[in-house]
Formats: structure tokens, sequence, C-alpha cells
């Protein structure tokens, strides 16, 4: 919980939730967020509240909001429709829910884990590392579920079955509620949402190359779908993860080509996000080449550009002041080197007198 405040605490922008303090008085430990008057993004497409003007802006404030996380080094690992809120005008929208977010480039999960895995991008049950280029392929999925009015993805996909979350486990079969399986730290069901199956919602890490799913076709309002869109989309679900579509890129396509063909209707809508957005590099590409097997807080940027910066979070620092002196004079009283604001042996005769007892003491010690 204090990890998800934390990042929280370091992230400003329009389309993700604010946080405005924490509870620590009593069990459990709760987070105050911004009041937002709507639902979750996912709720509003089933009971049918969302226009269609107004689903290619949402995808639009969902990519500026993810957009920022990963040039400031953050990955959210839990994109769906489920952690997005939408005000009741859909003029508003905030990622929400960061209990599975951690500030790196890459992060590894054990060898057992619970998490949604119809939003998985193949690599990661390949490899179990979470990058932000598997953030970009949930996203795609979540536009899949924009366009579809908030369906099951893969329902009818061999290997993820309607009545399960997950794919085929090791050897083939479906991981059961029977399973022994560990769940690792942070990686708890996110708040608010309500898994297919939860019983069958943990997934254990494959131990060969899982199978290619099918394409996810947007076939469903695909009227609302902007044409010029289309090979976007399809770069987003790329199985090769160095041909997978950088979201400032993304970004940046949008603006300069898609938004002129738009509706009047639909751009008018579009505006609202891309005016309330602060700027972005659009030429920050994610380097993952130098990056450890886990997430790294201090990740360096990638090269090139100088909005890549990643900075800790609450990290102290550590390094002490490089004039300070770390010995002590010895039977001198002279002190050598810089002056670090205490008072030398050499004017306090009584500072002289502790150095040796303390010296005695240490030697008999020894």
């Amino acid at each position: 919980m204090y990890t998800e405040a934390r990042i929280m605490r370091a992230l400003s922008h329009p389309n993700i939730i604010k946080l405005e303090g924490v509870i620590v008085e009593k069990i459990p430990i709760m987070l105050v967020i911004e009041y937002l008057e709507g639902s979750c993004l996912s709720k509003a497409l089933i009971a049918n509240k969302v226009p269609n003007e107004t689903r290619f802006p949402i995808v639009m404030g969902m990519l500026y909001g993810l957009q920022y996380m990963h040039q400031h080094g953050f990955i959210h690992r839990d994109i769906a429709a489920r952690n997005v809120m939408v005000s009741n005008d859909c003029r508003t929208v905030k990622i929400i829910d960061f209990g599975l977010a951690k500030h790196g480039l890459q992060f590894t999960l054990k060898k057992c884990s619970k998490i949604p895995a119809k939003w998985l991008a193949p690599e990661i049950l390949d490899k179990w590392t979470f990058t932000p280029k598997s953030d970009t392929w949930a996203f795609g999925v979540c536009i899949w579920e924009i366009y579809h009015d908030g369906a099951e993805p893969y329902a009818d996909t061999p290997g993820f079955k309607a009545s399960s979350s997950e794919p085929e486990g090791p050897q083939g079969k479906t991981p059961t509620a029977t399973t022994p399986l560990a769940k690792t730290p942070n990686a708890a069901t996110p708040a608010g949402s309500t898994p297919t199956n939860a019983k069958n919602s943990t997934v254990k890490r494959a131990t060969k190359t899982p199978k290619l799913r099918p394409e996810l076709m947007i076939t469903k309002n695909a009227e609302w779908v902007p044409q010029d869109f289309m090979p976007i989309y399809k770069r987003m679900h790329d199985i090769n993860v160095d041909r997978r579509i950088e979201l400032s890129a993304m970004a940046e396509e949008i603006e300069k080509k898609i938004l002129p063909t738009l509706p009047p209707a639909v751009l008018i809508e579009a505006k609202i996000h891309m005016e309330k957005r602060p700027p972005f590099d659009s030429k920050f590409k994610v380097d993952l080449s130098s990056h450890l097997s886990k997430g790294s807080p201090s990740a360096p940027p990638s090269k090139g550009s100088k909005k890549a910066e990643y900075v800790p979070i609450n990290k102290t620092a550590r390094r002490k002041n490089p004039n300070q002196t770390r010995s002590r004079s010895k039977s001198t009283g002279d002190s050598t080197g810089p002056s670090t604001g205490t008072t030398s042996s050499g004017s306090n005769p009584g500072h002289k007198s502790a150095d040796k007892t303390h010296t005695k003491r240490r030697g008999k010690k020894n």
C-alpha cells in the first residue's frame, strides 16, 4: 500500500488519478484520492453509458496518461478498462489502481503470481518479465474492450475459456483453485476489479513458450474507429517487442495525421484531452538493453532523450559530504583536512584524553 502511495504521489497528470493523502491511524491503511463523479470504464461500457463519439477520445486520454508514466520510468502492469475511471459525461478519463505498478523499466515476477492473464503480452507468459512494451500490449486489449462495450477478450479462444481468466498452465493444464500456488507481494487483485473467475485467477509460470493467441480484431462499433488508426492498433500487438510501437510516437502520429480526419463531434471531444495534456517528448524511446532483469528504480534514460529522466522516489542521499573527514586525529592535537563543523581535538584538551581512553578500550576488545 505504501509503495502504491509513493508511486501515485510521484505522478501528476490530468489523466492519472491524484492522491490526496494516506490514512494510517488504523488497519487497513487507506488511500484518499480525488473525487470523480462517475464510474470505472468497464461498468460504463457494459451499461451502454459511453457515447460513440467519446470512444476514441477516451483512448487518447489513456494514451497520454500511460505515455507520461513510461516517460518518467513507471510501468502500470495492469492496464484494463476496469482500472480506468470516467466521469458521467465521459469527458474526464483517469487511470487508477497502481497496486501492481513499478518504478523501473523491467520487472520480473517470481515463479508463482496472481495476475490477469488475458491482458498479458505473450513475452510475459514466456519470460515472465514486464516492460513498458507489455503495457502497450495491454493497452491494445483495453482499446478492444472500449469498442466492444466491455466484452471479455479471448472469450472463445482455446486456452482462454470463458470460465477462466487465464491461459493454459504447464503441461497444457489449466490452473485450478486447488493448485497450491504462492502469491508474490504487491500482486494482489486490483481494488475495484472483478475477475471473471476469482478462483482460477492464479497463473503459474509456464515452462514452455505459450501458444500464440489470435489477433484481436475490432469488429463492433468499427465505424467509429478512424481508418488511419488501424495500422497503429496492429503495431500495438506486434509479437516482436522491438517492433511494437512506442506510445510517444503513437501520440504524435494521432495528433498530426488522425486528428484532422476525425468527424467534428469526435474532434471536439478529442481536443478536450489534447488541450489538458502537458508537453511530451515525441522522440522518447524505451531502451531495455542496459537494464537489469528486475525493476531498477534508478534506471538511466534512453539516449537522445532529454526528458527521459528516471528519478528515484523518496530516496535519501546516502553519500556523505566529500569534504567531510571520516577519521579522527590521533595523538597530535592537529586536525588534518577541511573543517567538518566539529571541534578538533587540539582545541579541546578533554577530547584528547577521551580519545586515548577510547583507544585503550578498543585494544582490550581486540
